[in-house]
């Protein structure tokens, strides 16, 4: 049975120790509101830029933090295209170089000792960005692992869009019917996370139904709250109910193999989102 995709996605997260470094630096603050009363408009300089720099650095350890804890849980995953953790030593050194050179006012050697004293410090409590490569051989499934990690990726946008508009919605029916759908629709993506072979046959499906789902529920997310229109809300109930029986059937497909009599009725769906101006 393939693990619910949702539930992977709220396993524990990538952790609070990349926000160190946002509190690390925050005397610099007192350095800057000295400087400002004081009108000491270099040192202000100086301040705002080392505070600025390792703010950008502990940026880097979140975005790396959040790029491997990605690559752990995910069975499809594709090497770091960005050196996050050593970017974030570089930036904290270059912000604890002016610290000590033209904050303390100590000579540029010791500001280059404390500088690398600070690249090492990143390093050795972060450590270098792990290479994940679950580079997989999916060729016989007519597909490349690129393809997997996209479709999944845009796929999850798609349905973080659906509850971010779904939220603004009064109607608690349709929001919980909208609920249903992005679960149901993760459902999916799980069987195509645990069998790649799945992609090449939904891949007609996600394109329909998430694009669908998500440009109706945005139009109606941005309507309904200029209007009371019930013929609104009934033709939005419809092309939901419509979605929500589509993928429970690709659904039972999936898990079938089976999925060519599903294709005529994905076809009459993309129709209803075509005659409704959705897509």
């Amino acid at each position: 049975m393939a693990i619910p995709y949702r539930q992977k996605i709220k396993n524990k997260g990538p952790g609070f120790g990349p926000y160190l470094l946002y509190i690390l630096p925050l005397p610099l603050l007192l350095v800057i509101i000295s400087a400002l009363i004081s009108g000491r408009f270099f040192r202000l300089i100086f301040a705002v830029s080392a505070l600025g720099l390792i703010w950008i650095a502990a940026w880097f350890l979140q975005q790396g933090a959040k790029f491997e804890w990605e690559a752990r849980r995910r069975k499809w995953a594709r090497p770091t295209r960005v050196p996050w953790r050593f970017s974030a030593a570089v930036f904290a050194a270059a912000g604890a170089l002016i610290v000590d050179s033209l904050l303390i006012g100590h000579n540029l050697l010791v500001g280059l000792l404390t500088a690398i004293g600070a690249f090492a410090g990143v390093i050795m409590a972060y450590g270098f960005d792990p290479q994940y490569d679950k580079n997989q051989d999916v060729s016989r499934f007519g597909v490349t692992t690129e393809e997997i990690i996209e479709a999944l990726e845009e796929a999850e946008n798609n349905l973080g869009q659906i509850e971010s508009s779904a939220a603004n919605i009064s109607n608690s029916e349709l929001k919980i019917r909208l609920g249903r759908i992005v679960d149901k629709t993760r459902g999916v993506l799980s069987l195509i996370e645990e069998d790649p072979k799945d992609l090449r046959r939904a891949r007609k499906f996600l394109k329909v139904y998430l694009t669908g789902a998500n440009n109706v529920t945005k139009q109606y997310a941005r309507t309904h709250s200029q209007q009371d229109n019930q013929v609104l809300d009934q033709n939005f109930r419809n092309v939901l109910e419509s979605i929500e029986n589509v993928i429970e059937e690709q659904h039972s497909k999936l898990l079938e193999n089976d999925v060519l009599d599903l294709d005529v009725k994905i076809e009459v769906l993309e129709a209803q989102l075509k005659h409704e101006g959705i897509i």
